[in-house]
């Protein structure tokens, strides 16, 4: 490499090491942004995050607006509802409230069927039978990240098959 080093040592005081021969490398070299890599699937998702445990639902949106996200965030079933393109809920909201509801309300307002994915302690057959819906996901807790992430993907891959299904319709 064309360098030169020099090495001094002083028992009880140290090591010092000299390296000769270096080039300084410039501002805008040392500036360089990294490169982009690919955009995760889920970016730009609409998600109606709905979760009665307020700690839980501060981390679980933190996550999803890391992965790009566009997130509502709501304790319990929306009065209103904002546009989404999925709806992650809690299925025990409290208040004898359940994610079927939540599914079932924020359907009724948008007037479609908007994809949801349940989060559960509880039996998941259970949980079926309350929904009465087999197209939604149901993610047993504790949700580990890439089991949501995953399933967020999956659900993407149908909203966006779907779309193009309507556009190609409409030819």
């Amino acid at each position: 490499m064309g360098l030169s080093a020099y090495l001094r040592s002083v028992p009880g005081h140290g090591t010092t090491v000299i390296i000769e021969g270096l080039q300084i490398a410039s501002q805008a070299a040392l500036a360089k942004p990294k490169a982009e890599g690919p955009r995760p699937a889920i970016e730009g998702l609409r998600v109606l995050l709905v979760e009665d445990d307020e700690d839980v639902l501060l981390a679980t949106a933190t996550l999803l607006r890391k992965w790009g996200c566009i997130v509502d965030i709501q304790l319990s079933i929306p009065d209103e509802v904002a546009e989404c393109d999925l709806i992650v809920t809690d299925f025990d909201l409290g208040a004898k409230a359940t994610g079927a509801d939540c599914i079932a309300r924020v359907r009724q307002v948008l007037k479609r069927q908007v994809p949801a994915i349940v989060m559960t302690g509880h039996d998941e057959n259970r949980v079926r039978l309350d929904l009465g819906d087999p197209e939604i996901a149901i993610l047993a807790k504790p949700i580990r990240p890439a089991e949501l992430r995953s399933m967020m993907t999956a659900e993407k891959l149908k909203i966006d098959r779907l779309a193009k299904k309507a556009v190609e319709s409409s030819r």
